[in-house]
């Protein structure tokens, strides 16, 4: 009589799944540019502006609060730096003033431009997010900044 070999199939292994936002990895790389970005804005103020434009306000906003779109925002007298989130997926928003690129003001619009796209460029992040960047140009950074302080201070 022959022996018969049987092999058991495996079994598969039931892996409990783990649903993600499909926008957390470019999300998280998103804040790391902000991060970095407000860090060299911090420097900037203190290594360009006089002492009584040094000041910065930094908010971080409640993913709890529905009426706001706002996650981070780092704003200061010349310049915002925002995150907004929109259906779950986050941008990033540079406001200039026109005080950035006054004369004697010891820096300029380009400069606040190369800071953004050195943190949201591809060479320096993990995944693509070089098209999260909206940069615009208002009138006065100026009367935001202070608008917001007292906002703070209260």
């Amino acid at each position: 009589m022959s022996e018969v070999k049987t092999r058991k199939p495996k079994q598969n292994k039931a892996h409990a799944a783990t649903i993600t936002n499909p926008h957390d990895s470019r999300n998280h790389e998103i804040l790391n540019a902000y991060s970095n970005t407000a860090k060299d804005l911090r420097a900037m103020l203190h290594n360009h502006i006089s002492k009584e434009k040094q000041e910065y306000v930094e908010f971080q906003h409640s993913h709890q609060l529905n009426y706001t779109n706002l996650v981070r925002e780092f704003v200061c007298s010349f310049c915002s730096l925002l995150i907004t989130r929109v259906n779950g997926e986050y941008s990033m928003l540079l406001i200039i003033g026109k005080e950035a690129y006054q004369q004697g003001s010891g820096l300029s619009s380009n400069a606040l431009l190369r800071l953004a796209f050195k943190h949201t460029m591809q060479a320096n992040t993990k995944i693509m997010i070089e098209n999260c960047l909206d940069i615009k140009f208002c009138s006065s950074a100026y009367d935001y900044f202070k608008r917001r302080m007292s906002e703070f201070e209260q």
